[in-house]
């Protein structure tokens, strides 16, 4: 599977089965070897993500409750680089 296989039927990859798991929204990824793609992402994903990095703030002795900056990005790559890293 790759990218081009998801572009040209984003629906083949979208589960049928997500009966009670919210609602699903549309997330892209940030496109550093190319176009963003784009991908449906449902509330059991979305808490499993939150619930990893809560768990790894623990981990670092930041607990959920204290005050903290979170500053999110991505590396910033020459266009074409990205397939190399």
């Amino acid at each position: 599977m790759d990218k081009a296989a998801i572009k040209r039927d984003p629906e083949a990859f979208r589960s049928t089965l997500t009966h009670g798991l919210g609602p699903m929204r549309l997330v892209h990824t940030g496109g550093t070897t190319g176009e963003p793609l784009q991908f449906h992402k449902d509330a059991g994903l979305r808490s499993s993500s939150h619930a990893a990095m809560y768990r790894f703030q623990e981990w670092m002795g930041v607990s959920v409750s204290d005050p903290k900056l979170l500053v999110w990005g991505t590396a910033i790559v020459k266009p074409g680089l990205g397939p190399m890293i």
